[in-house]
């Protein structure tokens, strides 16, 4: 299989996880699927734990597989491409077909002391100090003319203010939360991360800053432009949709475009990048760069999943800790470099994703109250 071809599989597969896959492209993409050697993805054992432990392990032989079946002059820039690709079908489409009867009787108890992922939590601070705690039943809030409003309409209090009075949106690990501002634009936000904003626009600027993450989709408004600061970053946005990464304990900023076109500059500086739709600016210190994104992974959480495509199990890790709310420890630091690849339901046990790690890569780990320790397993 030629780069472009396994490129563009790929493309098919992140459009059938994400399910955005057209009936033409699903056509397509099953006559793919149809004419891959299963016989050499036989699973190994008769033990099942989990349904996520037999797709890690049948992931991990169709990684050896392809590798052998790759050209040595395209292996080392884009095997990984090609294996994202075509793992992150088959590993759904063998687990299901070929497992799952045998997944009814298996599937291993959740004990009583598993960590469960995190919810919709979030914490509503008003221009005067007032602090709301949010409902969990609820998917998030909007402002409705002189109302802030859950989505599903229920009241939550008037406002009396103006564009000058700014409330604040803050997420606790563990919590996730959806609001919808006044001018219609959309934003989620990730674990642990806090958005400030103006009870309603004014004039040409619509300003907003974020501590954390966030996905935004902006309501388009001629003449009128959007706005987000982020430590010692500023996003220009007419009209669009983006992912923004901007914890305060994370040495970058990555801001990652779907849709539309953003500005992304450093106040006070000449440095200033244009990004097109599959790009990403990446802000280190006063550095910005450009770079072909990995939209999949970047807005993997907004979906529901986490997605690992060549990711330092120490990244990984943050994310965990974040949305598990857990303490992590490594006991060697050379583990954080290691490379993981793979797809987990983020709403699934935080054993489950442990699991995976630890049945493909060369670690452990052990869960104590809500701290968990990374060991090496060949130690």
């Amino acid at each position: 299989m030629d780069i472009k071809t396994s490129q563009h599989i790929r493309e098919l597969a992140d459009k059938w996880l994400a399910g955005t896959i057209t009936l033409a492209e699903q056509q397509e993409f099953d006559s793919w699927y149809q004419q891959f050697n299963f016989s050499q993805l036989d699973y190994e054992g008769t033990e099942v734990q989990s349904p996520e432990l037999i797709k890690a392990r049948i992931h991990a032989r169709l990684l050896r597989t392809l590798a052998k079946e790759t050209p040595k002059s395209s292996r080392k820039i884009k095997l990984m491409t090609l294996t994202y690709g075509a793992a992150t079908v088959l590993i759904v489409v063998l687990a299901t077909i070929y497992l799952y009867p045998r997944l009814l009787f298996n599937h291993k108890k959740t004990t009583p002391n598993e960590i469960g992922p995190g919810s919709n939590k979030a914490t509503l601070t008003l221009a005067d100090g007032t602090k709301i705690k949010l409902q969990s039943d609820k998917a998030g809030i909007q402002i409705n003319g002189k109302k802030i409003i859950y989505n599903d309409g229920t009241s939550i209090r008037a406002i009396h203010s103006s564009s000058n009075t700014l409330n604040s949106l803050t997420t606790p690990r563990g919590g996730q939360y959806k609001i919808i501002l006044s001018d219609g634009t959309k934003v989620w936000l990730n674990s642990a991360s806090k958005l400030v904003y103006p009870e309603h626009f004014e004039g040409n600027i619509r300003q907003v800053s974020i501590i954390g993450e966030a996905y935004f989709e902006v309501t388009r408004q001629a003449g009128k432009t959007f706005q987000v600061v982020s430590k010692g970053q500023l996003i220009a946005v007419m009209g669009t949709e983006f992912n923004i990464s901007s914890y305060e304990n994370d040495e970058e900023i990555k801001t990652t475009l779907v849709s539309g076109s953003i500005e992304v500059s450093i106040p006070n500086s000449i440095c200033k990048e244009r990004l097109l739709p599959e790009q990403e600016t990446i802000l280190t210190g006063n550095t910005l760069k450009k770079h072909k994104a990995d939209i999949a992974s970047a807005i993997a959480w907004h979906q529901g999943l986490f997605q690992f495509n060549e990711e330092p199990l120490g990244s990984i890790m943050k994310k965990l800790s974040r949305w598990y709310d857990v303490e992590v420890h490594f006991e060697d630091d050379t583990l954080r470099n290691k490379s993981f690849y793979g797809v987990v339901n983020r709403y699934k046990q935080i054993s489950a994703v442990l699991e995976i790690l630890e049945d493909v890569g060369d670690v452990k780990f052990e869960v104590t109250g809500r701290r968990v320790n990374v060991l090496n397993k060949s130690k």
